[in-house]
């Protein structure tokens, strides 16, 4: 069975980007889908030419703003807690590939504390949410 970690950088971020994309109907309200949704394309514009600065992916999570995802998920309720972490493991271990990918030596300090444990959690997530089969990319 293929181990996440063995895969190479390019293979992690589509496997962290169809899992992201496997949350969206799993969010309680239609802005909360919208702005996952907007968040995935970035990425995936990312993940095709590698043009937009992973300081840009990292505002998702944390510009200072009421609009960053780490905000919503402190003020969501429910069930979409559970799936605003899940989203900000994954855009998270994007944004630390993105980095590596800049050969950025100062990251932010979320993206520090990024590693493959951070996998393991969005993989419990998505099990726990059953998008995810048992056995898939261990």
């Amino acid at each position: 069975m293929l181990e996440f970690k063995d895969c190479n950088k390019d293979e992690q971020i589509t496997v962290l980007l169809s899992l992201a994309e496997k949350l969206y109907p799993y969010f309680s309200k239609d802005e909360y889908k919208l702005l996952a949704k907007h968040i995935t394309r970035t990425c995936r514009e990312w993940e095709k030419d590698k043009i937009i600065s992973p300081d840009e992916l990292y505002k998702f999570i944390d510009s200072g703003g009421d609009e960053d995802i780490s905000v919503i998920q402190e003020e969501s309720e429910g069930y979409d807690i559970e799936l605003w972490d899940c989203y900000i493991y994954i855009i998270a271990y994007v944004c630390k590939i993105a980095y590596e990918y800049d050969n950025q030596v100062y990251v932010p300090q979320i993206i520090e504390s990024v590693d493959d444990s951070c996998y393991e959690i969005i993989k419990e997530i998505c099990q726990n949410i059953e998008i995810l089969p048992s056995g898939i990319y261990n």
